[in-house]
C-alpha cells in the first residue's frame, strides 16, 4: 500500500492506539489535547478530575486558535473555575514586529453533585 490510501489507512489504524497526549498534570486534574481526526478543528482539550484511583471524570472543555503547551505555574482552579494565564505573541503587519499579549483563558467546570 502506497499513496494517499496508504497514508490515510496507516493513520486511521494508528489514531485507535496513540496514547493521549496529556498537556497539564496535577494531582487532582488533567488537561488532555483532544484527537478529533484529520479534517477537526484545531486545538480542543478536555479537563479531567481523578476519581476514585484510576478512573477520571470530565469536568471541562475548551478550544483554543493556538497549540497549548501548559505549565504548572500559569494554571489556578477551584472548584468552580479553572484559569490560564498565558503570553502570547502576535504579529503586527504595520510595524512588522512581533508583541506579547497577556491573556486569560477562563473555563467554567462542570461538577455535579451525587
Amino acid at each position: 500500500m502506497d499513496g494517499i490510501f496508504g497514508g490515510i489507512l496507516i493513520s486511521f489504524f494508528v489514531f485507535f492506539i496513540s496514547p493521549p497526549d496529556v498537556r497539564f498534570k496535577d494531582e487532582n486534574i488533567k488537561i488532555y489535547k483532544v484527537q478529533n481526526g484529520f479534517l477537526a478543528g484545531c486545538c480542543e482539550y478536555e479537563i479531567t478530575e481523578n476519581e476514585l484511583l484510576i478512573f477520571e471524570k470530565k469536568i471541562g472543555e475548551f478550544k483554543f486558535e493556538e497549540n497549548l503547551q501548559l505549565d504548572k505555574s500559569i494554571i489556578n482552579y477551584n472548584n468552580e473555575k479553572l484559569n490560564i494565564s498565558l503570553v502570547l505573541k502576535d504579529y503586527d503587519e504595520e510595524t512588522e514586529n512581533y508583541f506579547a499579549k497577556d491573556s486569560v483563558i477562563s473555563v467554567e467546570l462542570q461538577r455535579y453533585s451525587r
